[in-house]
């Protein structure tokens, strides 16, 4: 059933840690991924989002909709969940760095993507469904912007991962027909990282990397 108004999940004073990773469920024998809010300084979760989906983003806020494990009777029951999730950055704004993945459809190594530097730096980030005419379906649409102009577009775009200090975007990029080849949907990823101005030196590097959400 779904809640007359929204719940907190933990203080609403501090910051939780969002972890996004693919683990083996035992029970039906297959990867699925987990999102875990984990206090600062804990390894401990207070809450955990099974099947976990990429549902919305917009600027600095984001949804992940998924199933929340419940014991009922000596049984796990699996209810339906969603999250709305805000990152805790220091600006009004949240805009980000993006880094492209993928050559061609094939993915490159995490260390060859990461120093060669960001595609796009303070862009902001939207993800909606929508009806796309090429493929005659509804998809999930990711989109890079800068100011007005619209940078990069991801279809049936989910999320990979998420670390403390970025979070993967994965799904296809649409090339249009051209005189050198057909209309193609080539795999695509992009790494997300917060774009935070540098603060004084006395803030630590890793502090300033590290995303919190609230």
């Amino acid at each position: 059933m779904m809640l007359p108004a929204a719940e907190q999940i933990g203080d609403p004073l501090h910051s939780l840690e969002l972890v996004v990773v693919e683990v083996t469920d035992q029970g039906r024998r297959r990867p699925t991924k987990v999102a875990r809010l984990v206090p600062p300084g804990s390894r401990v979760a207070v809450a955990e989002l099974v099947s976990a989906k990429l549902a919305w983003f917009n600027t600095d806020k984001f949804v992940l909709s998924g199933e929340d494990c419940l014991a009922w009777e000596r049984k796990t029951m699996h209810a339906s969940q969603s999250w709305l999730c805000q990152f805790d950055v220091p600006s009004k704004e949240a805009v980000f760095k993006v880094w492209t993945s993928h050559q061609e459809g094939v993915e490159m190594s995490r260390h060859r993507v990461l120093n060669s530097g960001p595609n796009f730096t303070a862009s902001s980030i939207g993800v909606s469904s929508m009806m796309h005419e090429q493929l005659g379906r509804h998809t999930t649409q990711a989109l890079v912007r800068r100011a007005t102009t619209t940078h990069l577009a991801l279809l049936d775009c989910d999320i990979a991962w998420m670390s403390e200090e970025r979070f993967c975007l994965t799904g296809f990029q649409h090339y249009p027909q051209s005189e050198q080849a057909p209309a193609r949907l080539l795999r695509q990823g992009w790494f997300c990282e917060p774009d935070i101005p540098v603060l004084p030196a006395a803030v630590s590097e890793r502090l300033l990397r590290k995303m919190s959400l609230r």
